[in-house]
């Protein structure tokens, strides 16, 4: 199993420079794996994926290829190139041809089946090749098949060996060319994660969230996204956008896409679960945006989710990673400014017109926000609905062991101070203004009152119709004697 210094260690070596292999390719990462000569062959026991495989040594940055010759016809083997090599299993190799018992060829990508492509035999000569980020499968120089998959990581050969008694020879890794990866985004607050072109690797020790992570050096104040590409799909991985960056869990990225290991596609904001979104695969380009105040969720291109929670202020790009060894690919940061003719509205530090955002606040019609609030609106608003959350509600006024105030004190109290208890005055109100949840609360406990006043008083009118009623029911008796 590969640890999470063999990651740092391809690495290093494909920023080293050129090579050219001898005939004796330098392996790394073997299991059950025995290299004599030009011959490389499994030493395991036992049948099975998993049990035997293999890495090359050395990576290539820009075009080249893996190469091998058949030197059996009846064991299952895969050989191929990938980003890197967690295990000796097939379905890690990124790009592989399959060489199946019965003489017949395959071609795997990631563990999927891509195809058959006829048959083969000993001494045929077998090539994995990049060109530019395209990969090509060769049987004798024949093409078989085109991947649509890019390619644009280093890539080192990757074997493994099914059968027992399995083996190939003449493996070689050539880098046919130098050309370096251009260099990726600028990132910072790197938790356990090293960068190499535009890929983007977690080196941490063991799986879990808030151990690998990191965010964008750059951020953008008005329009823009964040997009990256999907390279395995066998790998937990959060991205999307932030305001701040406090630490390397999924919790705190404010609006995060989660590709989640298997295929299942999933939205989070600011660490809750917003819903399940489909599916993706290997190749798939992911994109949160952000135009105005509102934020989307995309994939190639296609919007499935728009957020609920409006967004104001510097967004940077945030990722968390779960597993170890997993990869961002092709990360691009783009801030596309205002989308509007007239200018930002919600411009950092800045203002449009007459509405101002500083500091997280939004002035409209006047030049500053109150101490203690966020918005301050100096004119008309319209809308549908106003929702303003409330924790307690003054259904306790029904409750029995509630105090009625007496009549004769809700008296006293308005002639001395000319309002209701708990009901601020005209002057304070002209003065501060109301809050709307607490007035209506307040209001709610007046209705309340006066309603348990009008039961009462209920009660009285009944009980003296009912004494009058005695009374006239006892004077006609009188008057008929």
């Amino acid at each position: 199993m590969i640890k999470h210094f063999r990651v740092i260690s391809f690495i290093w070596i494909f920023l080293l420079g050129t090579y050219h292999l001898s005939s004796q390719t330098a392996l790394t990462d073997l299991v059950a794996v025995e290299q004599t000569g030009n011959l490389v062959a499994s030493t395991h026991t036992q049948n099975g994926w998993n049990r035997s495989g293999f890495a090359t040594e050395q990576t290539i940055e820009g075009n080249g290829y893996v190469e091998w010759v058949a030197s059996t016809s009846n064991k299952h083997i895969m050989v191929g190139l990938s980003a890197i090599n967690p295990n000796p299993h097939f379905n890690s190799i990124d790009y592989a041809i399959y060489m199946v018992s019965n003489g017949t060829l395959r071609i795997y990508e990631s563990g999927v089946l891509k195809g058959s492509f006829g048959a083969y035999a000993i001494g045929d000569r077998f090539k994995v090749e990049r060109n530019g980020t395209t990969i090509t499968y060769f049987r004798n120089q024949e093409l078989l098949y085109t991947s649509i998959l890019p390619a644009g990581l280093p890539l080192m050969g990757d074997a493994a060996l099914h059968t027992v008694g399995s083996s190939l020879q003449d493996l070689v890794l050539v880098d046919v060319d130098s050309t370096p990866l251009e260099p990726g985004i600028s990132i910072k607050d790197e938790v356990e994660v090293i960068q190499v072109g535009n890929g983007i690797f977690s080196t941490q020790a063991a799986n879990g969230w808030g151990t690998a992570g990191f965010a964008t050096q750059d951020s953008f104040s008005n329009d823009g996204y964040i997009e990256w590409e999907v390279v395995t799909n066998r790998k937990h991985v959060m991205g999307g956008l932030s305001s701040n960056n406090p630490s390397a869990h999924f919790n705190t990225i404010d609006y995060a896409i989660y590709i989640v290991s298997g295929s299942a596609v999933r939205v989070y904001e600011s660490g809750k679960f917003i819903g399940n979104f489909g599916t993706y695969t290997i190749g798939d380009k992911f994109k949160v945006e952000r135009k105005g105040i509102l934020v989307s969720y995309s994939k190639n291109g296609e919007v499935f989710y728009t957020s609920s929670v409006p967004s104001i202020g510097s967004l940077l790009g945030d990722f968390a990673f779960w597993h170890t060894e997993n990869i961002v690919y092709n990360l691009t940061l783009v801030d596309n400014g205002d989308s509007s003719a007239g200018g930002s509205l919600w411009s950092q530090e800045g203002d449009s017109d007459n509405i101002f955002y500083e500091n997280g606040k939004v002035a409209i019609g006047v030049q500053s926000v109150p101490e203690g609030y966020l918005l301050a609106v100096d004119g008309k608003i319209r809308t549908r609905e106003v929702r303003v959350d409330i924790d307690v509600w003054p259904d306790y006024v029904f409750q029995r062991d509630y105090e009625l105030p007496s009549l004769e004190s809700v008296q006293k109290f308005i002639a001395i101070n000319g309002h209701l208890k708990d009901i601020p005055s005209a002057e304070l109100i002209e003065k501060e203004g109301i809050a709307i949840g607490d007035m209506n609360k307040k209001l709610l406990e007046k209705i309340e009152e006066l309603t348990l006043y009008l039961i009462e008083q209920n009660s009285r009118i009944k009980s003296l119709e009912q004494q009058r009623g005695a009374l006239l029911e006892r004077l006609e008796k009188l008057e008929s004697n």
